[in-house]
């Protein structure tokens, strides 16, 4: 497998809404790149320095395997890791979340597949909370 050609530019602009953008080779050519080719946890912002490799795409130069070189917002270089650590393998993540219906049910991690978080449902928890007080209120009523 031949090793590809790194090439250093800057990100010209970044959605994370519609998940893509465009860096600004060094090279001076702009490059399309879609958010599946980043690699690492982090995102781009814009004027971030980034690596990348060429290349071809149906409608013209891409931009491949993108790197975060240099965060622009970040002035010292220094990189923040928002990362959450999973109580039972140890390692450092982004939970994945679990929905049922539109509703946040839970965030697993995963390495593996543990839960992570729950997120109780309020409208369910208020009606048991109005039907146990129901229940409760009948049985001193009846005495």
């Amino acid at each position: 497998m031949e090793e590809k050609e790194k090439l250093k530019g800057k990100v010209k602009w970044f959605s994370e809404d519609k998940g893509f953008g465009f860096i600004y080779g060094d090279d001076h050519i702009e490059r399309f790149f879609h958010v599946r080719e980043i690699r690492g946890a982090n995102l781009p912002n814009n004027g971030d320095i980034v690596t990348f490799e060429h290349g071809q795409g149906r409608k013209g130069p891409r931009a491949r395997n993108v790197v975060i070189y240099k965060n622009a917002k970040n002035k010292n270089n220094v990189s923040r890791d928002d990362r959450e650590t999973c109580a039972k393998c140890g390692k450092k993540m982004i939970p994945r979340m679990v929905t049922y219906r539109g509703q946040a049910e839970k965030s697993l991690c995963p390495f593996c597949g543990a839960t992570h978080r729950t997120f109780g449902n309020k409208i369910i928890e208020l009606i048991i909370f109005l039907v146990a007080l129901i229940i409760i209120s009948s049985i001193f009523m009846s005495r």
